[in-house]
Order: C-alpha cells, then structure tokens, then sequence
C-alpha cells in the first residue's frame, strides 16, 4: 500500500508539474491571454524563458528535484542525507545543463554552485526565502511519521537544507509534506 501511495504522489506530481508547465513563472493574466484555457500537455512556449526548454508532457524542475530525493532516499534506506540530496540535484542540474537556463531558482542556484565548489552542506548560509524545497518534499510526505510534529519538521528542515535553510522555506517546505502526509 506505501509503494503504491508513493507511487501515486510522485505520478501526480509528474503529471500536474507537466500540466502547468507552458505557464511556468507566468503570471494568470498572461496564461489567459496566450492560451485562455490549459486543458491538455502543451510544449513550452518559446516565449516563455523558463518553459521553453521542455517538450509537451514533460515536467520541470519541480518534479525532476523531487525525484532526486526519493532517489536519495532509496539510496540511504530511507534516511535522510543531505549530502546525497545535493549531490543528487547537482547531477540533474549539470545533466539538464540547469545552469545555462532559467529553471533553477535564485536561491537552489547560489546553493548548487557552493556544493559544486565543494562546500559541505553544513557550511551553507542560513538564505534564500523561495519554495524549491517546498516543490520537491512529496517523497517525504509519504515516507515520514506525522505522529510526531517535531521530528517531522527537523526531518523535512535536514532535507531541505541542501538548497534552503531559512524558516520561511522551511515552513513552506513542511507544509507541503504536511499535506501530502495526510
């Protein structure tokens, strides 16, 4: 039944991240106006610097981040190691070649460059007030206990802490596995 609930989360993150896709960092009035209605996969506008690079069906950065912390998780029997979860992100951004397009975040950016230059995790600055960890914590919404508040929300902080330290990414980042625990 757990296979089958984490396999769901990530088919419908996958398929929903896909879905908005074409208007990725657009604002709704701009969507109306290029597509009035998305009711169907859709290719990356050309216009649309951060959308651009993918194909119809194909998700973002948001679910390929995900993935790299459920592969993390499988590789660590289901803990967390925030040295595996960066170095998982690092090899999708330089795979995607991340760096040279605008999909990653200012924040996921300035982090992903410091492991790069081979800074350990823990020495990361305590910055960056955006939701990247937030868009990928599904896998941990799945796998952690939500019995207990505080285990989960310092479970949820150490696999963030790759990419984002700060209370408010944090909190965004615990809400959503949050959610998807229930």
């Amino acid at each position: 039944m757990k296979a089958e609930r984490i396999l769901g989360a990530l088919y419908g993150q996958a398929l929903g991240d896909a879905m908005g896709m074409p208007s990725e960092l657009w604002p709704r009035t701009r969507v109306k106006a290029h597509f009035g209605w998305i009711d169907r996969f859709l290719p990356g506008p050309k216009e649309n610097n951060a959308a651009c690079y993918f194909n119809r069906a194909e998700f973002t950065d948001d679910t390929a981040m995900a993935l790299c912390l459920a592969d993390a998780l499988l590789e660590c029997e289901g803990s967390i190691d925030p040295e595996i979860i960066g170095r998982n992100i690092l090899a999708w951004a330089e795979r995607f070649d991340a760096f040279n397009k605008n999909v990653l975040g200012p924040t996921s950016k300035i982090a992903l460059n410091a492991i790069r230059d081979g800074k350990p995790i823990a020495a990361l600055e305590n910055n960056g007030v955006t939701n990247g960890a937030a868009m990928r914590v599904s896998p941990l919404g799945c796998l952690l206990p939500p019995t207990n508040l505080t285990a989960f929300i310092a479970e949820v902080a150490l696999a963030s802490s790759p990419t984002h330290k700060s209370d408010l990414a944090v909190a965004g980042a615990v809400v959503v596995a949050w959610a998807v625990s229930r």
